[in-house]
């Protein structure tokens, strides 16, 4: 669980990173990218690595990962600021 989490919440931020400098609004009004977490992947990674260092154990990859993933959050709100 743990690896599919880290895999959809990067592949999320990924594609958050690229979604304003690629133009790709058509793109992710596309339903298989809402089926495959993309949307809000990143959010869904947090939320598990906030879970496994709660209740299993609080190792170094947990604690490198957690404060990448939501970057998303961070660039979504510098680039909507943008005129």
């Amino acid at each position: 669980m743990e690896r599919v989490a880290i895999v959809i919440g990067m592949v999320s931020t990924l594609f958050w990173c690229l979604y304003y400098p690629l133009g790709w609004s058509a793109f992710a009004e596309t339903r298989w990218l809402q089926l495959v977490l993309v949307h809000h992947g990143s959010f869904f990674a947090v939320g598990v690595l906030i879970w496994l260092m709660r209740f299993k154990a609080v190792t170094a990859s947990h604690l490198g990962l957690l404060p990448a993933v939501p970057r998303r959050g961070a660039a979504d709100r510098q680039l909507r600021r943008r005129p």
